[in-house]
């Protein structure tokens, strides 16, 4: 994985938001979402590729997979990282504490 494939994951991620919130307009929390994931999209290239490296060995077990996917449904909604570096460092410390 590298800086431009973090930001793209995010702005993915906050693109199927974007189509939620228009599905479910008196639901503000996907436009917020969507707002947030873009934000961390801006910040995908501050993130150090031995970061990036450190996160991407660990999607060789699916168990990792479903994690960092969980992960990015609940960004912007039951958590919000300040950066993307921070969503990164989050993904590792869980899936490295065995959860």
């Amino acid at each position: 994985m590298d800086q431009d494939t973090l930001a793209e994951t995010f702005l993915d991620q906050a693109e199927w938001r974007e189509r939620k919130a228009a599905e479910f307009p008196d639901d503000e929390r996907n436009t917020a979402a969507a707002k947030h994931l873009r934000a961390l999209a801006a910040t995908a290239n501050e993130v150090d590729q031995t970061l990036l490296t450190a996160a991407e060995e660990l999607f060789e077990d699916a168990p990792d997979i479903e994690v960092w996917t969980e992960m990015l449904r609940q960004e912007g909604f039951a958590s919000e990282h300040s950066s993307a570096a921070e969503f990164v460092k989050a993904f590792i410390s869980k899936r490295s504490s065995g959860h």
